[in-house]
């Protein structure tokens, strides 16, 4: 091989190993991502519930998401807001859980990009720390009997316990409601923990003198009682969670957030089971029955 081949070969090496080192490694998509992407922790005043459902929100632009098991989130601002410019300037990130108090974070938004290294957020994007939100509703659900069979009616006492962690908290717990043009007194979801599925039914108060809109205050709680039965068959083997409809006020909850959660947040129907609480709940076993003749 003579000199002239020689230095051909080394030239066209040259080329490809400065190509490969200048070379993209990721796509377009990722690299652009990369200042319209942050993250964090959401961790509860509480250590009974994983904080997996927080409801994480950015005003502005109108993006939602849910924690996962761990309390972790991700937002990604829409590529189209970097050509539009839509949504610029100091935004907040909500943090929301109906009884809970609500929390946020500034951003700041420019080009349709997130500026790093600002406030709550360090340059590579992430919160510096978890966010924090404190529990301003304790809601305690509690069945008696809590176990039933296939083969026999339901009949048993509810007992809704409302408590509160601040100084006070209203709350709005309707006697009844209408779903249409019909009205349910003392109104419970009953929703099944395997499928997910739900339905609701009426229940029988039990005492008077209650009222609709209530203040609880600290180290005086609210009691509910009622009592509800079912028609044996209604329920199939499973776990059933026992859930009351009622609203925690809390008027520095943005109105988007709650539309973007549920339609209309101030009727009733099943669109309520997506605003996120965190109860104790009242949980329902029901046992497949022997196969005799049930109760009536």
């Amino acid at each position: 091989m003579n000199a002239k081949e020689i230095l051909i070969i080394f030239l066209l090496l040259s080329i490809f190993i400065f190509s490969a080192c200048t070379g993209n490694p990721f796509s377009d998509d990722e690299i652009s991502q990369g200042m319209r992407r942050i993250s964090g922790k959401v961790e509860v005043s509480d250590n009974t519930h994983r904080p997996e459902g927080v409801y994480v929100w950015l005003q502005g632009f109108d993006i939602g998401t849910f924690t996962d098991q761990d309390g972790e989130f991700e937002i990604i601002l829409p590529s189209s807001a970097q050509n539009s410019g839509g949504g610029a300037g100091i935004l907040n990130l909500y943090y929301y859980l109906a009884n809970y108090k609500l929390a946020k974070t500034e951003l700041t938004v420019r080009n349709g990009e997130f500026i790093f290294a600002n406030g709550e957020i360090n340059d590579k994007g992430e919160l510096h720390r978890p966010k924090f939100i404190p529990r301003i509703l304790n809601i305690s659900t509690v069945l008696t009997p809590s176990t039933a069979k296939t083969d026999t009616s339901i009949f048993m006492k509810v007992e809704v316990v409302l408590s509160s962690e601040t100084d006070s908290v209203n709350v709005f717990y309707p006697r009844e409601t209408f779903i249409g043009p019909n009205k349910l007194i003392a109104p419970l979801f009953v929703k099944n923990l395997q499928t997910g599925t739900a339905f609701y039914v009426e229940a029988t108060l039990v005492g008077i003198n209650q009222e609709d809109l209530i203040t609880i205050e600290r180290g005086r709680p609210f009691v509910r009682t009622m009592l509800l039965s079912m028609d044996k068959g209604v329920l199939s083997e499973g776990q059933y969670e026992i859930i009351p409809y009622l609203r925690v006020s809390q008027p520095e909850v943005p109105a988007e957030l709650l539309n973007n959660l549920i339609e209309d947040i101030d009727s009733f129907g099943l669109d309520y089971l997506s605003v996120p609480f965190f109860r104790t709940s009242g949980v329902l076993s029901v046992m497949k029955g022997g196969g005799g003749e049930g109760g009536n």
